[in-house]
């Protein structure tokens, strides 16, 4: 029984010796904000620039008190660092709506597979769009989608699927458009319902931040 037992606890250190061999990349680094202050709380992505499946997990982690952070298990390669705090106004720059700047580049090999030093620094800081969106009939929370896109570009845009509440970022001092679409019902766009709100648009300083519950009309009606 003895024997039995040591030699699953071997097999389980091979499976895992195994395992580090096989994915042994390490990122190490600092996010910092556009003034260069250490930002905690941060989230930091790593995206595989070979991609990969739309299922498989993109690694990350949370930068600690001095704005550090670091991500394990990366398999050898070439991989881009993105830096995110929503909850703070700091958007995700995986979307060009929010960022023009090319990323962080990084390259793991097997003869530097342990990369420290990547310095992140987040975007400006974001104004938030907050609310509800229901039926204007029942009252009812209604799934929706979001759709903002820079007033210069149309094809710069973002969307994001809600349901009832929201709160979403827009880049500071930039035109925007926005518009909240549902099946069933007539599409929304921000000032209102006339021709003219088709073409209105939306400019923000960072850190600002607005309301809105927006009552849908049944396509219908």
């Amino acid at each position: 029984m003895k024997n039995s037992i040591t030699f699953v606890f071997a097999f389980l250190f091979a499976i895992a010796g195994f395992a580090s061999a096989a994915q042994p990349g390490v990122i190490h680094g600092t996010v910092v904000d556009q003034q260069g202050k250490a930002v905690t709380g941060a989230i930091v992505r790593c995206h595989s620039v070979a991609g990969g499946p739309m299922i498989k997990s993109v690694p990350e982690a949370e930068t600690d008190e001095n704005g550090r952070f670091t991500i394990t298990g990366l398999e050898l390669g070439a991989y881009v660092l993105i830096a995110m705090k929503e909850a703070d106004g700091y958007p995700n720059p995986r979307w060009s709506f929010y960022s023009h700047r090319e990323p962080l580049r990084v390259t793991l090999s097997s003869e530097a597979p342990n990369f420290d030093g990547a310095v992140l620094v987040l975007e400006p800081k974001g104004a938030a769009i907050a609310g509800t969106i229901s039926d204007a009939i029942t009252g009812v929370p209604v799934a929706a989608t979001i759709h903002m896109w820079r007033a210069d570009d149309e094809n710069d845009f973002v969307d994001e699927a809600v349901k009832g509440s929201f709160r979403v970022l827009i880049p500071a001092d930039t035109a925007v458009r926005f518009s909240i679409r549902a099946t069933g019902y007539r599409e929304w766009f921000h000032g209102g319902a006339s021709e003219a709100s088709r073409t209105a648009t939306i400019a923000s300083h960072g850190g600002d931040s607005q309301t809105l519950h927006v009552k849908l009309v049944p396509a219908s009606q």
